[in-house]
């Protein structure tokens, strides 16, 4: 895994010639950072400036990238109307210069609102896409709801300590039967594994149905070599990438995830438990 030192890259410079490097290899990025959650409105207002501070650094150094949003970085924890408030605000400003937003999903008591919240900013403004996870039963009810409007939707297996399965493969074969329908209805799917047979169970429907906006998605570092690979096939690959501190985050954050699904997620592990 030699690129996972780009996780620890302190500003968004330091991962300019990794992402220009990507970029040459017809790969396309999806960047981040690595605040704490916003717990005051201070700290959203910060996290929104960061925010747009990104998306005019991918316009004015001309990446192909988009962003990637943790909506706990805009207050979905406590205030749903700051966090609405300022998705809207981050999402108008990428309108206007031609970047997409993908929305990543927070723990299992966040998705009703996260959900509202996305689909309003969604209907103003289209480029913008949201992340359903496959440890949720409710995943399938919500994944027809959304693709009612073949909305850009990612799939992802998910971490959190609220798994609604007790069987990791259990998991898998949500995504596995998930997968297809999304591949064939969204607008803009994209298909987020490390899992090889699901990565190769994804090649088979793309190709069988010649989905050309279809997008394989990878943490850069972990499976460059799978990535590279289907890159070279023909294939639409993304990775993604963060910048900024780490360490403060992963105190924040892993309180809430289970860790040996989080290293399953990562290393693309079929049976842990």
């Amino acid at each position: 895994m030699v690129g996972i030192k780009n996780y620890f890259s302190r500003n968004f410079d330091g991962l300019l010639p990794r992402i220009r490097e990507l970029n040459s290899k017809n790969i396309t990025c999806s960047i981040s950072f690595f605040p704490k959650s916003g717990r005051t409105a201070t700290d959203v207002k910060k996290n929104v400036e960061a925010y747009i501070k990104l998306l005019e650094s991918i316009a004015n150094e001309k990446l192909n990238a988009n962003v990637t949003i943790k909506l706990n970085q805009l207050g979905i924890y406590f205030d749903k109307k700051l966090t609405r408030d300022s998705l809207m605000q981050i999402v108008e400003y990428s309108k206007n210069l031609n970047i997409f937003v993908w929305v990543d999903m927070e723990i299992k008591g966040t998705i009703n609102d996260s959900l509202e919240i996305f689909q309003e900013i969604y209907q103003k403004y289209q480029n913008t896409g949201i992340c359903l996870q496959t440890y949720l039963k409710r995943t399938e009810t919500d994944m027809h709801t959304i693709l009612v409007k073949k909305i850009p939707l990612r799939l992802v297996k998910g971490f959190y300590n609220d798994s609604e399965f007790s069987n990791w493969n259990d998991v898998t074969l949500n995504f596995k039967n998930l997968m297809e329908h999304i591949l064939k209805k969204s607008d803009l799917p994209a298909i987020a594994t490390h899992d090889k047979e699901l990565i190769i169970e994804a090649k088979k429907i793309i190709k069988k149905h010649a989905i050309s906006k279809a997008e394989l998605q990878f943490f850069d570092g972990v499976s460059n070599d799978e990535a590279l690979k289907a890159a070279k096939e023909g294939f639409n690959v993304r990775l993604y990438m963060a910048y900024g501190n780490l360490f403060p985050y992963l105190k924040d954050v892993l309180p809430k995830i289970d860790m040996s699904r989080a290293v399953q997620r990562i290393l693309g592990i079929k049976k842990i438990r």
